[in-house]
């Protein structure tokens, strides 16, 4: 590491003219620069190190060491439940309305196992279902009221199984099915196989191929925020949630809000009939009717705040970013919302809503929908077509001016075929659409058995065609694949043709090799293949330019890999490539840190936050970049902010502490750094000294030394080199103990210490 590099790690040097107290600890634990860059570029640990060894504790531990209390830093953090009842609470005044309810879709995207509900698949002799990747297979079965996936992977050694119980469904038994388990009793978990009843037949999601165990990916936050009314979720934590206190389901109070105080007044006032405490959408302005939708029916991909802090009636942008997507096959799921903005017919009735055609509280075929709703604003005259279609089809509005189109941003792979769509979804920026019209025709036509229609109908379908492969052509030239993908299944649809198949494997085969590069280029980081890595993402990079977390992760190679002016210009191509993905100047931050150029750090993660401003670790490194140029409480701030987004994180406790430290707040250091001994379980040494030097800091030399031995004991094992540097300190703090200094827990433990600490 160069002067400059340890001088910005290190921080600035103490009052006394010693090594700053980052600084310090950093040199006892050996870290440098590429140690610095891969960890800090490509982790962001929560669980103690893997790696750490096991130490045997004290049977009486120091108090400084004794963690068998609750944490004083706990407080405050935990999601408490802000008056979720469930629907069973309305039954007692909404009976009929709550049963029409349980009908929708939306009450039934998730729920427990059924075995009234759950599909065919699972009896006896279909549930198996063998996938693309080589020796791996899953087999679907049901055990008497319990439901079971299991993986089984042929390998070397030999078959290897692993049985894992389904928990949760989403899934209303139209479209797919897909299934959760639980992990580690608090820890959700999406596992890869799934049932399409569209198609009848069992598929799978995306899967890292170089996985293992049943093949599994952690349930993100904003997943299962859409999917249910509440759950009690660990901040900062990526799927760990508390599994006794859900409530599971799209249910009553997502749209009305929390009705615990709604339901305790009008049991105290039975008389009273006007609503009290809960939100009515119907008499809202229609923004904040449409927000309701829109929490999950638009790109709110991004929070602002806290999980499931939004309520029907406040601004939506007060607690979730709304991405802007600039092509359709971009969108994450559905983003219904931003496409019924672009459409004249909302734009010219102010009073147009998604309840204008939609009714929340019934089942979809019982909604008030199509003619009817447009027939609310429209004639029939007003379409000039109308005349000139047959009767049949005259009044067909939804499909000719809302066509259901194929969509791929969710996909799935059966046996034999990839990238499979499992519906038709209709379009919602309502405008004339020749195309469209053009397949309402068809359709009608092709069913007719008379030669003028026999004809036309020929006529149609060729010319559907070939607008569906034009379509493709221009989606593949400018290489966006999943688009082109979906054009081809459309042509398909319209003449299943062997030109056409070919010319959709060709595709297929071009987005499979994309997601193949970049599950080979993760393994190849992950072990430590840099130069392989850089090779695969370059030809992925090729044949997808918008793909940003490749182009990301490309850059990062390069990094690590010493190539920096090549890692600079592909991390500036990140936010081109995606608006919405802040990786490119996250990362152009680090790398600026790292070169002791806090200031330009700085404004990279500025422009970072501007992406994604609700990140823990954007702030956490911002806050690095500041104690380096001396501003310790604004880095004081960024690192409580980051403690408050991700409080399970001991980098970010570590770092709190040294900068309060830094400012003289001794007892909130102490209190930080306690808690990233905690975290890491007592087994990293780096934790420990900081501990002990925090505690050294207060002249409590007692629990300094404490610290430092327990230090030494982990350095023993895991770190042999640091421990020349540990017995210095140690035998500094026992120089001073010996002396007299015995410090603050000499009279008082540290709980008695921590009760009068200030708590972020």
């Amino acid at each position: 590491m160069s002067s400059k590099e340890s001088s910005s790690a290190g921080g600035s040097a103490s009052r006394d003219g010693s090594p700053g107290l980052r600084r310090r600890v950093l040199i006892l634990s050996g870290f440098g620069a590429v140690v610095a860059l891969v960890c800090g570029l490509l982790l962001w640990r929560r669980q103690p190190p893997e790696q750490a060894p096991v130490v045997t504790a004290d049977p009486k531990p120091h108090p400084v060491l004794d963690f068998s209390q609750p944490d004083p830093l706990e407080e405050g953090i935990r999601a408490i439940n802000p008056g979720y009842v469930g629907p069973d609470e309305c039954v007692e005044c909404h009976a009929d309305r709550v049963a029409e309810f349980r009908q929708t879709a939306h009450f039934q995207t998730c729920r427990e196992p059924d075995p009234d509900r759950m599909p065919a698949g699972f009896a006896e002799g279909k549930g198996r279902f063998k996938t693309q990747v080589k020796g791996l297979e899953f087999d679907m079965i049901r055990s008497g009221d319990q439901y079971f996936q299991t993986a089984i992977r042929q390998t070397e050694s030999g078959e290897q199984r692993t049985k894992t119980r389904i928990d949760l469904v989403y899934g209303a038994g139209t479209a797919d099915e897909i299934y959760f388990a639980w992990h580690d009793d608090d820890r959700m978990y999406e596992l890869p196989v799934a049932w399409l009843y569209t198609h009848k037949q069992w598929a799978a999601e995306y899967f890292d191929p170089f996985g293992s165990g049943d093949y599994s990916r952690p349930l993100t936050l904003r997943c299962l925020e859409c999917h249910n009314t509440w759950f009690e979720y660990v901040p900062g934590s990526l799927n760990q949630y508390r599994r006794d206190d859900f409530i599971i389901g799209i249910t009553c109070e997502r749209c009305h809000g929390p009705a615990q105080q709604h339901v305790q007044f009008h049991r105290e006032h039975p008389d009273d009939t006007t609503a009290h405490a809960i939100t009515n959408p119907a008499e809202l302005s229609r923004e904040r009717q449409i927000e309701i939708c829109t929490q999950c029916h638009g790109n709110t991909m991004k929070h602002l705040g806290p999980a499931l802090s939004y309520r029907p009636g406040e601004p939506l942008d007060q607690t979730y970013k709304t991405l802007v997507s600039r092509r359709p096959d971009e969108d994450h799921v559905a983003n219904q919302i931003q496409y019924l903005r672009e459409s004249r017919c909302f734009q010219g009735a102010d009073g147009m809503t998604c309840s204008t055609c939609h009714d929340s509280h019934r089942p979809r075929d019982a909604t008030n929908s199509g003619v009817v709703s447009c027939l609310t604003c429209h004639s029939a005259s007003d379409c000039g077509e109308h005349d000139l279609l047959p009767e049949p089809v005259r009044n067909d509005c939804v499909n000719c001016h809302m066509p259901a189109r194929i969509k791929i941003n969710v996909n799935f792979q059966t046996e034999d075929d990839l990238f499979v769509a499992v519906l038709r979804r209709h379009e919602h920026q309502i405008r004339v659409d020749e195309t469209a019209r053009d397949e309402v025709l068809w359709e009608w036509l092709r069913q007719q058995t008379d030669p003028d229609s026999v004809t036309e109908a020929s006529r149609l379908k060729d010319s559907l065609v070939q607008h569906w492969l034009n379509t493709a052509g221009e989606f593949q030239q400018q290489k966006r694949h999943f688009a082109a993908i979906a054009s081809v299944r459309e042509a398909l649809r319209v003449e299943d043709s062997r030109e056409i198949r070919e010319r959709l494997n060709e595709l297929l085969d071009i987005q499979s090799k994309i997601y193949a590069d970049w599950d080979l280029a993760n393994h190849q980081i992950s072990e430590q293949q840099y130069d392989d890595a850089i090779a695969t993402l370059q030809r992925l990079v090729k044949a997808q330019p918008q793909h940003g977390p490749a182009i990301g992760k490309l850059g990062t190679m390069y990094a690590v890999t010493g190539r920096k002016d090549l890692a600079i210009e592909q991390l500036e191509a990140v936010e081109t490539a995606d608006p919405n993905d802040p990786y490119g100047q996250a990362m152009l931050g680090w790398l600026a840190y790292l070169d002791g150029q806090a200031e330009q750090a700085l404004l990279h993660y500025e422009n970072a936050q501007k992406i994604e401003p609700y990140n823990p670790k954007l702030d956490y490194q911002a806050g690095l970049a500041l104690m380096s140029l001396g501003k310790i409480p604004e880095a004081v701030h960024r690192f409580r902010s980051s403690f408050e987004i991700d409080p399970g994180n001991a980098a970010t406790c570590q770092s709190m502490s040294m900068a309060l430290a830094e400012h003289g707040e001794i007892d909130e250091a102490i209190l930080f750094a306690r808690r990233a001994v905690r975290l890491t379980e007592s087994r990293d040494m780096t934790m420990l000294m900081l501990l002990g030097e925090v505690c050294a800091r207060a002249e409590d030399f007692d629990a300094a030394v404490a610290a430092g031995e327990q230090a030494r004991a982990v350095a023993r094992d895991s770190a042999p080199g640091a421990l020349a540097g540990i017995h210095r300190e140690l035998a500094g703090w026992k120089s001073k103990l010996k002396a007299g200094n015995r410090g603050p827990s000499a009279s008082r433990s540290p709980s008695d210490k921590e009760s009068g600490s200030a708590t972020p």
